[in-house]
């Protein structure tokens, strides 16, 4: 403040220019004659208030514009999110919690801004990470081409030792794998196909593979010795030299 008294005798004073606060301030100078006699003299001087602007310009999660109280959903596996928080005044701050951690299901996201007077607001939005897919269905299930459901038995040739299996999980983010279509024996067989879904949910199919035993009949259809029918234990009285006979026997398997 520069207060110079028209007088050289007279003396000045001034009260007020220091201490200011945010809105209206008084500054007084105040002038004493020579005689003693005064005059004040007042000026108010208004500090303009700190902003309380704390709104955001913009807010944008992934690229894409948010507004607090929405949903954001986001891809299984997802850990974290890129955001873009623009305080509308340049002089206010911008912090950000929550966007990395992220876990399956909803997560907290909180933008806070801080104007420049202290006053804050805080900005939440919900991220949604997709839980890992839990379908353990098979789109495609066939036993040497023809198609099976869990519980089927299939009957198989003699001497059948293997068989060509094609399970094909619905999710392509499953995983299958196969049991028991080799090395195969008579009688019954276990074939096993096991689908592991995306979030470790595990479901097993079971087909019966059933190999037809080789025949135990050793039983003769035809057996003629000499023309002549004939059974086990039955005797044939040949000519005198005779040294060989013809013999048929065919099995009835």
């Amino acid at each position: 403040v520069a207060a110079v008294a028209s007088d050289a005798n007279a003396s000045v004073r001034v009260v007020g220019r220091t201490g200011l606060v945010a809105g209206g301030n008084a500054l007084v100078v105040t002038v004493v004659a020579e005689d003693g006699s005064s005059a004040s003299y007042t000026v108010t001087l208004f500090v303009t208030p700190l902003s309380a602007n704390n709104a955001l310009a913009s807010f944008t999660v992934n690229g894409q514009s948010v507004v607090a109280g929405s949903t954001f959903t986001v891809a299984p596996r997802t850990s974290s999110v890129v955001v873009s928080a623009v305080a509308a005044d340049a002089f206010a701050s911008v912090s950000v919690a929550g966007r990395t951690g992220l876990v399956s299901g909803n997560n907290t996201l909180t933008v806070t801004v801080t104007a420049a007077n202290g006053a804050t607001r805080s900005y939440t939005v919900t991220v949604y990470v997709t839980p890992l897919s839990s379908n353990t269905n098979l789109s495609v299930f066939t036993v040497n081409g023809s198609a099976v459901v869990d519980g089927d038995s299939v009957s198989l040739a003699k001497r059948t030792t293997s068989v060509t299996v094609v399970a094909t999980a619905a999710d392509a983010a499953a995983s299958v794998t196969v049991a028991g279509a080799t090395g195969l024996v008579e009688g019954s067989n276990t074939l096993t196909v096991t689908v592991t879904a995306a979030n470790g949910t595990t479901r097993t199919y079971t087909i019966t593979l059933n190999v037809t035993p080789r025949s135990t009949n050793t039983t003769l259809a035809t057996f003629t010795v000499a023309g002549q029918n004939v059974i086990d234990g039955a005797s044939i009285n040949a000519a005198a030299g005779t040294s060989s006979v013809a013999v048929a026997a065919v099995a009835i398997d």
